[in-house]
């Protein structure tokens, strides 16, 4: 015959057991009910997405040389001789978009920033562009006979843009002829 201790202990025991084994089931339920959660199962947060810009302005272009010699051949032959630079932009393999005014007797350690049309009728800078349009810089140096290409660069905007969401953007490009080109503007999502 059992005594009351032993079926109090029992009972404790059964009831303990009873209570850990809710706790566990409770515990390891599938329901989600973690309100922080996205709903992925693993609280990781969705990966980000960044956005590609639709479109570029070009707001001014800067050339300098990378080499502190004459812009133009004719300037070692002739001291009174000095360049006469210009820019045009447009896209490549079509036509010129915008041709910059001329700055006459430049230094070959000058920087010169070109905003201003050349011509009458002529556009001012800024120029907008899709995003994925080929794009080419022309300078030239201006002579009463015509002119002389000093140096081209041919980019897509894509080299300009680093997926940051950046909204404006300043990059240097190296032309041909040891031309630097800067050019600057900004990204329309």
């Amino acid at each position: 015959m059992l005594n009351a201790n032993t079926v109090n202990r029992n009972l404790v025991r059964l009831f303990g057991a009873f209570l850990l084994s809710t706790l566990l089931l409770v515990g390891c339920s599938s329901s989600d009910s973690n309100p922080t959660d996205p709903g992925n199962g693993d609280n990781n947060p969705p990966p980000v997405q960044i956005k590609k810009p639709q479109k570029i302005t070009i707001n001014s272009i800067q050339v300098t040389r990378t080499k502190n010699k004459a812009w133009d051949p004719s300037e070692l032959i002739s001291a009174w001789k000095k360049a006469d630079l210009f820019v045009k932009l447009g896209q490549s393999g079509g036509q010129v978009d915008y041709s910059s005014n001329t700055i006459n007797d430049v230094s070959p350690s000058g920087s010169y920033t070109f905003t201003r049309h050349g011509g009458l009728g002529g556009k001012d800078l800024p120029m907008t562009y899709l995003y994925v349009d080929q794009l080419r810089v022309e300078l030239w140096d201006y002579d009463l006979l015509g002119g002389d290409l000093m140096g081209v660069v041919t980019f897509n905007p894509s080299v300009l843009y680093n997926d940051d969401e950046a909204t404006t953007f300043s990059k240097t490009l190296y032309g041909t002829n040891s031309s630097r080109i800067v050019v600057r503007g900004t990204f329309k999502y």
